[in-house]
This record gives C-alpha cells, structure tokens and sequence, in this order.
C-alpha cells in the first residue's frame, strides 16, 4: 500500500486546477482525496481520515476520521486499523483499542504490536504480564519500531523484566537514534555508564542489529 506521505506528494503535484492548490493546498489534497477515497480508494481514505483527525485542509471531526480509517480498514489496512486504535487509546477506551490494536497486529503492524505490550505492561484491559509485554515489544522491535526500540533500550537500562544492561540498553537506543531526537539524547544519556570496551561491544552489536532489520525489510 502506498505510504501516506506518497499519497499526499502526489495530489500536491498533480497537474489538475494548479490555481486553486497554490490558493489552499492542503484544502486542494483534502478535496483530491475525498473523491479517490469515495471511489473506494484505501490510500486516499487514509488520508481524509488523517485529514479530518488533524485539521489538514477541512475542520478536525474525530467521528469522520474513524469512519474513514474504517472503511480502509475495511479493505485491509493494518495501517488503518492501528490509527483507530491510537485513537481509543488517547480516550481511555483501552476495550476498543486492545480490539483494534489486536487486529492490526495479527496483520503485523508493528506499532499496534508495541502498543499491545504497553497495554500488557500496564495492565491495561488485561490482567498485567509483563513478560508477555516484553516479547510484544521485542517483536515490534525487530519489525522496526523505533518507539518500540527505544522502549526496549529504557527497560534493559532500567533493569526492568529484563536483566540490566546498558550494552543492549545502548545498542537498541543506537538502532532507533537515526530516528528520531530523543531517542539519540536517550542513548547519549546511556552512553555515560559504557567505558571503552562496553561501547565498542554496543556499537557492534548495534550494527548486527541494524543489519539484521535491513534483511527483514528487503
């Protein structure tokens, strides 16, 4: 499926009423998208859910946006079905969103399967195992979560479920660093504890890791 971001780079670069996209462009995408979306196109109604959650060119209405993430759902978007998830979380409703965490995870969105071990970790909606949140988030890790790998980094520094170590603590930080600014200001903070040796071990296995993530993805 094409990634969101695709789909949006190309109703901003599509030919059609260029005047009107210069005027309004994220109201030119949102207007594109509908039609695509109406017409039964999964991509485009992914975008006009996005569009009406954040307030991208139309007014936000969290109703509309998860009946359009529904409908994409509908034909298959794990994609989709983790983004109603996220939203029932941020309500509280940890029910629903175990339910569509759930599905999208059988269809191995990673972000719904890091999600599905917080939700073991904290108890939320199920009865807390720990060491079954920590295999969740392991396996969001090496789909390449990077908030799953940062977690993962934060739990072996804290020696929490998994024995302490700031070599892995390092390496899972390291691995997910390119991804975001916190996560390099986390594994610089954990790069302190590591003398010479310890970080050269981390970084090595880091790259393994790294490595490891590519062959997956190909």
């Amino acid at each position: 499926m094409m990634q969101l971001s695709a789909f949006l780079l190309l109703m901003l670069t599509s030919p059609v009423d260029q005047a009107s996209q210069s005027r309004d462009p994220a109201g030119f995408a949102f207007r594109e998208s509908l039609q695509k979306a109406e017409q039964g196109n999964a991509d485009a109604q992914e975008y006009v859910a996005l569009a009406y959650q954040y307030g991208l060119g139309v007014e936000c209405d969290e109703h509309a946006a998860i009946g359009w993430f529904e409908k994409a759902a509908a034909a298959g978007s794990a994609q989709a079905m983790s983004a109603i998830g996220i939203i029932f979380e941020q309500r509280n409703d940890y029910t629903r969103a175990f339910d569509w965490y759930s599905r999208a995870a059988q269809a191995r969105d990673a972000h719904a399967i890091y999600r599905l071990g917080i939700m073991y970790q904290e108890g939320w909606n199920v009865p807390r195992d720990r060491a079954r949140a920590v295999q969740l988030i392991e396996d969001a890790a090496w789909l390449d979560s990077s908030e799953a790998q940062h977690y993962l980094g934060l739990l072996y520094y804290k020696g929490e479920v998994v024995p302490k170590s700031y070599t892995r603590s390092y390496a899972w930080l390291n691995v997910a660093a390119p991804k975001g600014a916190r996560f390099l200001r986390t594994r610089d903070l954990v790069e302190k504890h590591l003398n010479a040796e310890q970080l050269a071990e981390a970084q090595k296995l880091s790259l393994e890791w790294a490595d490891r993530l590519k062959a997956v993805g190909k």
